[in-house]
């Protein structure tokens, strides 16, 4: 538990820093509905680990060949934090225009308080109101549904990918274990569940919250809407 707290002590630190030094910045209520999509990935990521360690260490080899759930363990961080992590970006960049072309979905967007520009109506002029707070959580749960799912299915890929080649990923990663010289189980648990994961998870939560927030938008679109929408707001 006090290795879980310290953990997400540091992605929470990480997280704030991408905040602070992004140009332009996001909203703070902006930035927090992107990185809370990464925290609930991050929890179901964690036990998704914990499951795949005890049934790789329980059932999947023979223990006298394969038993050591440090070097198990250490496996499925490399590859959620590395491989995975390209493998979501790959799929949600697919899945982009996709959602927005087809369900109105803009990953990154929650209906904050710029307009968006959309086809012209005899009622907008062109550009669509604000929407509500109803708008902007329907518009967040629709974004982490998809987040969500894009992460259960590409872990699943590579779950099975870890099924079929886990003798020589063991062997790999077990072979860096003893060039490092760490053959006490203790800092082997240590440097698996707590020195690796916090390089490797700060990587990561800076490649996801470049993908997951809302690109950028031509300026002219921006303008026009606010022209619209101050005289819609007076006729209303």
């Amino acid at each position: 538990m006090i290795v879980q707290v310290g953990i997400f002590t540091w992605c929470s630190i990480v997280m704030i820093c991408c905040w602070l030094m992004e140009r332009p910045r996001r909203a703070f209520l902006t930035w927090m509905l992107d990185g809370s999509k990464q925290v609930a990935a991050a929890i179901y990521g964690k036990f998704y680990n914990i499951l795949q360690t005890v049934y790789f260490t329980a059932y999947l080899v023979q223990p006298q060949e394969m038993e050591d759930p440090c070097v198990f363990y250490l496996m499925l961080i490399i590859t959620d934090c590395f491989f995975t992590t390209f493998l979501c970006w790959g799929a949600n960049s697919l899945m982009r225009p996709i959602l927005l072309r087809n369900f109105g979905i803009d990953i990154g967007d929650y209906g904050d308080d710029q307009a968006k520009e959309q086809a012209p109506t005899p009622r907008t002029g062109g550009c669509e109101p604000p929407l509500n707070w109803q708008g902007k959580v329907k518009a967040y749960l629709e974004q982490l549904a998809t987040w969500i799912a894009i992460v259960a299915v590409v872990r699943f890929i590579v779950s099975l990918i870890l099924l079929a080649c886990h003798q020589p990923f063991y062997e790999l990663v077990e072979a860096m274990f003893m060039h490092m010289e760490l053959k006490d189980p203790s800092l082997r648990l240590i440097f698996s569940v707590l020195i690796f994961p916090a390089v490797a998870d700060a990587f990561q939560i800076c490649v996801q919250d470049y993908f997951l927030k809302k690109g950028a938008e031509p300026e002219k679109g921006s303008a026009d809407c606010k022209e619209t929408a101050a005289p819609l707001a007076e006729a209303c």
